[in-house]
């Protein structure tokens, strides 16, 4: 994963998203897929900032958070004090070694935010799932969440999310934006002056446009069963045309 890309922005990242839409949507539905899965502990594998962290610890649940950059872990202890968050502890960590740093099982493992794409090399996507494979406990639940990649690359819409902020007093402009080039995708996210329409900051990083077949291949090859694929995290169906994919996984009972 590039640590530098997300250490370069980590200030800015909570303004990029509306995290309060957001978690009133997903809290309830993630209530309701803990519950039904008798989830206790769980590890938020690239965590950021944190906000699922804390999003979990108000459930109840043990929480692990764990990230590649010590900035974004920052930020997520800070968000984690002042919002009063109980019950979680926060780790630096690369995905492909993770059973070097954390201890213990999980009942789920949750990778959101399309955090798994940024490992570029194939082997480090099966090796990641590997590590989520070995942290969970038998029947335990693994939770990804990303783009929806076969939408972009057998269509020729972009993708661009645009979100207003403000920036010491300065009104600014947070851009991001997937650049489809082939099989090749850039992640680029731009910071610009509102009213000047001047470029303040432009940060990218390549990243791995993992197919749902594929995923789906890479999880079996690891032992993962009960595969389901759908298009948000309150599971309605995935279809050509959904931007995002949700997916489901489970480590068998025996």
């Amino acid at each position: 994963m590039s640590d530098l890309f997300y250490d370069e922005f980590a200030d800015y990242y909570d303004e990029m998203i509306n995290w309060e839409s957001r978690l009133k949507f997903e809290g309830k539905h993630f209530k309701k897929l803990f519950g039904r899965h008798g989830v206790k502990r769980v590890l938020d594998a690239g965590c950021g900032t944190g906000k699922h962290s804390i999003l979990f610890a108000g459930l109840g649940l043990q929480v692990v958070g764990i990230d590649a950059s010590e900035p974004m872990l920052e930020q997520a202890k800070r968000n984690a004090e002042e919002e009063g968050a109980k019950g979680i502890r926060f780790a630096v960590g690369n995905f492909a070694e993770l059973t070097r740093t954390i201890r213990g099982r999980f009942d789920a493992v949750v990778c959101l935010g399309n955090s798994l794409p940024h490992l570029i090399a194939d082997a480090d996507v099966v090796q990641t799932l590997r590590e989520f494979y070995a942290l969970l406990r038998k029947g335990g639940l693994l939770v990804l969440q990303g783009v929806h990649f076969d939408h972009y690359l057998d269509s020729a819409e972009s993708a661009v999310a645009v979100t207003d902020g403000v920036r010491d007093g300065r009104p600014i402009t947070f851009r991001r934006h997937y650049e489809f080039k082939g099989t090749k995708v850039i992640f680029h996210v731009s910071v610009f002056d509102r009213y000047r329409r001047e470029l303040l900051e432009n940060y990218n990083s390549p990243l791995n446009p993992i197919r749902r077949e594929l995923l789906e291949t890479f999880l079996e090859k690891v032992g993962f069963t009960d595969i389901q694929f759908y298009k948000n995290i309150a599971l309605r169906p995935l279809t050509a045309a959904s931007k995002n994919l949700a997916c489901l996984a489970r480590k068998p009972e025996v």
